[in-house]
């Protein structure tokens, strides 16, 4: 072997060998089992389905240092001797779209809820996160916030997805990627630890996830999608390191905000100052209580790496080769053979897909030859 003492290894990338890895510390939560630092995830339903009043819902909660839904709050700062610090984790909203009635829930929360000054920003401005310009922006927009408000964000969010990414195609995977890596760069040079959550759409077959490219969902931590109607659920369909299931239920209720009577000075004018007449409007925001409906993950059943992934092997079929929102079960073995699953040249595959499917069979509805993904409100076989 040749003496490396005279090596150049002035471009080697760092690395942490097995032995560091024994001292890595758990996950960082900001809100236990549903946000965690330093990681990405996605909340996607059908238009209406109320994912942007979700998230102010858990933004507000953040912000104000409340658990959320009987999720505990993490009062882990930087500074633990910063008493503040750990009651004030920031938020900074993206609203690419309807920036105003973002705005409107966050005053009805502070009627309803009676809450004083809380460390959260909305951004009315276009940004393009596939041009690389936007990450001295976005980073900048945060930092400058974060020294305003005497706060660290914890959460970024980003409302909708497609509006962040216009200038590209979502059934692209180069733009979904793209974007991905913006992210990465976006953290780092803000110089933070915070979870970015972005919005985004179902298409027309819910039952296959996302709109747009696969790329999306291999790159973020957690997908969350929502269904239901009065009631609304919201469910982990993908994660890397927490139960798959539903997360939590919630319906809206409507608020009423009053803003008074206002005067602006206007010294000299013949007509006196100017008397803006006191006004009021109502908007919906995610009802305090939890609804009667609601399914908690302690009470769902909870699946194992491997049956986490025969599930998403599912959806992928679903997705690609699908139809009414469901699939042939043999489209779901080739997938499950593509994943490393089931090995369909072995003398006697049926067994082992049968012990997959028995696992998972609570989550899925099976209708002779095809199979689909059973919904949160629905039995699980028919």
């Amino acid at each position: 072997m040749s003496d490396d003492n005279d090596a150049d290894y002035s471009h080697a990338l760092p690395f942490d060998t097995f032995e560091d890895c024994w001292t890595e510390s758990p996950k960082r939560w900001l809100i236990e089992n549903v946000i965690a630092l330093e990681e990405d995830s996605s909340w996607f339903g059908p238009p209406a389905s109320l994912k942007s009043a979700l998230l102010t819902d858990i933004a507000v909660h953040i912000a104000s240092g409340r658990d959320w839904r009987e999720y505990k709050f993490d009062r882990w700062c930087e500074n633990p001797e910063d008493v503040d610090a750990e009651e004030k984790r920031g938020v900074v909203i993206f609203a690419l779209e309807r920036a105003s009635l973002t705005r409107r829930r966050l005053a009805a929360y502070q009627t309803r809820d009676k809450l004083g000054p809380l460390p959260i920003a909305v951004i009315n401005k276009t940004i393009d996160l596939l041009d690389p310009a936007s990450i001295p922006i976005v980073a900048d927009t945060i930092s400058r916030f974060e020294v305003q408000k005497r706060c660290t964000v914890g959460l970024v969010v980003f409302d909708t997805w497609s509006k962040a990414i216009a200038a590209g195609k979502e059934n692209d995977s180069e733009t979904q990627n793209l974007a991905a890596l913006h992210l990465k760069k976006i953290r780092d040079a803000a110089g933070g630890s915070f979870h970015t959550a972005s919005i985004g759409h179902t298409g027309k077959n819910e039952a296959a996830g996302e709109r747009g490219s696969n790329a999306k969902l291999g790159h973020v931590d957690m997908a969350v999608q929502l269904s239901g109607d009065k009631v609304r659920t919201a469910t982990i369909v993908k994660a890397n390191d927490q139960p798959h299931g539903p997360l939590a239920s919630f319906e809206m209720e409507e608020i009423t905000v009053v803003l008074p009577a206002r005067v602006i000075p206007r010294p000299g004018h013949p007509d006196g100052d100017y008397v803006i007449e006191a006004q009021s409007y109502s908007v919906g925001i995610l009802a305090a209580g939890t609804p009667a409906k609601e399914v908690h993950p302690s009470a769902s059943p909870t699946l194992s790496g491997k049956h986490a992934q025969a599930l998403d092997a599912l959806r992928r079929a679903i997705s690609e080769r699908g139809q009414n929102d469901a699939v042939h079960v043999e489209f779901w073995k080739e997938e499950l053979a593509k994943t490393g699953l089931l090995n369909l040249n072995a003398k006697n595959p049926w067994q082992p897909f049968k012990r997959i499917k028995d696992a998972v069979a609570k989550h899925i509805v099976e209708a002779g030859e095809f199979v689909r993904i059973a919904p949160p409100s629905l039995p699980s076989h028919i």
